[in-house]
């Protein structure tokens, strides 16, 4: 709980985390290769240049998966999923999705998955590449949500597979789950937009969900 409502971070070689010792990570890729992180006022910042095509890699080292709601720039990774990925009762049609999974930890390997984009199927290519760009020409400023801007974030929370483990929670997710509990920042020139179609496809699964474990977060600059 006091992660959550105070999170602290740490730069471990090119990963942010919430400790040094956590089960969780997330490192901005170039869009491929890891870039450096630094500590600017307890906050992991990464300096990108204009029109910068980046990725995100999410890493976890618990033997369980995990569900992890992504947001860039305080928008969320499904904000401009296509019609037919909305729900179409709900104000606006809300995004169909709302998290991606990612697998366990096994053989001393962690589970990972690169999000290259903002989705918009489940194709390959289905993605808009995240791209930095003018704030007026971004995501954020294509819906005027001038908040949260220049702030890459991760929330991770435990999931499982409802139809091969059951609606309890399992034990191994059981015993270590949390206790439930309950501005603005970055570049005011430039935030995330939309670049050239990428993503290796997705496809849709149905888990169950623990509460959020832990919340990790990445300032850019624009230089």
């Amino acid at each position: 709980r006091r992660a959550i409502l105070n999170p602290q971070s740490a730069v471990v070689g090119t990963e942010a985390r919430n400790s040094t010792d956590s089960l969780f990570a997330i490192e901005i890729l170039d869009p491929k290769n890891p870039l450096s992180l630094e500590l600017k006022n307890g906050q992991p910042t990464v300096s990108f240049s204009n029109k910068q095509i980046y990725a995100i890699r999410v890493i976890n080292r618990a033997p369980f998966e995990v569900a992890v709601r992504i947001s860039v720039d305080g928008l969320g990774l499904f904000t401009f999923s296509n019609p037919e990925f909305r729900i179409p009762a709900t104000p606006q049609g809300e995004p169909k999705y709302s998290v991606i999974i990612v697998d366990a930890a096994k053989d001393g390997k962690p589970g990972e998955t690169i999000i290259q984009g903002w989705h918009r199927n489940n194709k390959a290519g289905g993605d808009d590449s995240f791209q930095v760009t003018e704030y007026s020409k971004s995501a954020a400023g294509l819906l005027n949500k001038p908040d949260n801007i220049g702030t890459i974030t991760a929330a991770f929370q435990a999931c499982w597979d409802k139809q091969k483990d059951g609606e309890k929670m399992p034990d191994l997710i059981a015993k270590s789950e949390p206790a439930q509990g309950k501005g603005r920042g970055g570049d005011d020139k430039f935030a995330t937009g939309f670049g050239p179609p990428t993503g290796v496809g997705k496809v849709e699964v149905q888990r169950e969900f623990g509460d959020v474990r832990e919340t990790i977060s990445v300032r850019y600059e624009v230089k």
